[in-house]
């Protein structure tokens, strides 16, 4: 089984994530500085890119992982993606403990979790 934690705020009235036909969090902040803040928070983190195709539009993710864990180290698979003005509007923390996923609402001041689970079949 694997979880995902997206961590966001959401606008006032969005109602559960569940619900929403389009994004409707907040913008947590440019990617660049989001990135930067993460890599304070978490001083392993490395980021990485890569390019999808989807709805006929090429979109870029940004994928931040720990390296080198040491004994008590805390598990790191972060993504972020930007919409087309570079705004990360959420988190996405993959496999998270919740002291990850705490440690990044308070350094954004967000104030919502979804954690979705599936398993790989």
């Amino acid at each position: 089984m694997s979880i995902s934690w997206y961590i966001y705020k959401a606008s006032p009235g969005a109602g559960p994530l569940t619900t929403w036909e389009v994004d409707r969090s907040e913008p947590v902040g440019h990617l660049s500085a989001v990135k930067e803040r993460l890599s304070r928070v978490f001083p392993t983190l490395r980021w990485s890119t890569f390019s999808f195709e989807m709805g006929g539009k090429t979109h870029v993710a940004h994928s931040g992982g720990g390296s080198d864990y040491k004994p008590g180290d805390e598990y790191l698979d972060l993504s972020l993606s930007a919409d087309s003005e570079g705004h990360v509007g959420m988190i996405v923390a993959r496999k998270a403990s919740p002291k990850v996923v705490i440690a990044i609402m308070e350094e954004f001041g967000l104030d919502n979790v979804f954690q979705d689970q599936f398993e790989r079949g």
